[in-house]
């Protein structure tokens, strides 16, 4: 199993800047989804693809359920959905089975793939070039193939943001869905409405660090520091 994710120590610097400082967190909780909350450059994305190997950092230590991210059997499971949708240059339907491992039983693939293409509602668009439908249903097909994978954790980075409201209701009701199924989702945001919609655990980022740790409920209800209840309030600068 992928839980605990334990991050500590994490420093992470680009160009001089310190983008993660010294960061600290563990994901422990199986069920509910967990989101990553902060200001625009707090480091919530770069938490993200730390996670996931995409970024190696300065200093610190990463385990998944007591294993390194050198592990195969940790690296399979788990996967992360990009802000902008990325497209192979094939059709929708080619794009999700991509997904796919090629050894699993054929008549259970085409069952899964006839699931995932009506839970994203990209029925309709299977043979259609992927990069010719727009960008929410890019994000859509995104989703499709990120859970044709089977991970047991999926990280998503602000998937939803310059999407129509149709495909963020379709995104976020597959998502929750997923989630009440006992798949772990990791959900970066900066908008507190779809935190209050998603999240059953927030994990609230400032300057690079983990500055507050708790239920969502604790969370909405009285967070712990100024700047969380700064963000809160909508802020636009905290100085």
């Amino acid at each position: 199993m992928v839980l605990p994710i334990r991050a500590k120590g994490i420093k992470l610097t680009r160009n001089r800047v310190k983008i993660l400082d010294k960061l600290s967190v563990e994901i422990s909780s199986r069920e509910g989804i967990t989101v990553v909350l902060g200001f625009n450059g707090a480091g919530k994305s770069a938490l993200l693809r730390v996670l996931t190997g995409l970024i190696q950092p300065d200093f610190g230590e990463l385990t998944y359920g007591g294993f390194s991210l050198q592990s195969e059997q940790i690296k399979n499971s788990q996967t992360l959905v990009l802000q902008k949708p990325v497209m192979l240059r094939r059709s929708v339907g080619e794009n999700v089975r991509y997904g796919f491992i090629p050894v699993q039983d054929r008549s259970a693939l085409n069952l899964r793939f006839e699931e995932l293409i009506s839970q994203c509602q990209i029925s309709d668009l299977v043979d259609r070039p992927a990069r010719s439908v727009s960008i929410g249903e890019q994000q859509r097909v995104s989703l499709a193939r990120a859970l044709a994978l089977d991970p047991r954790v999926i990280y998503l980075d602000e998937p939803t943001s310059s999407l129509d409201p149709v495909s963020v209701q379709v995104v976020e009701d597959v998502v929750k869905k997923e989630s009440n199924l006992g798949r772990k989702i990791i959900w970066v945001t900066h908008s507190v409405e779809q935190a209050q919609r998603l999240a059953s655990e927030v994990i609230f980022i400032h300057a690079g660090r983990v500055v507050e740790h708790q239920r969502a409920c604790d969370f909405f209800r009285k967070p712990k520091t100024k700047i969380a209840q700064t963000f809160l309030e909508g802020a636009v600068n905290y100085g």
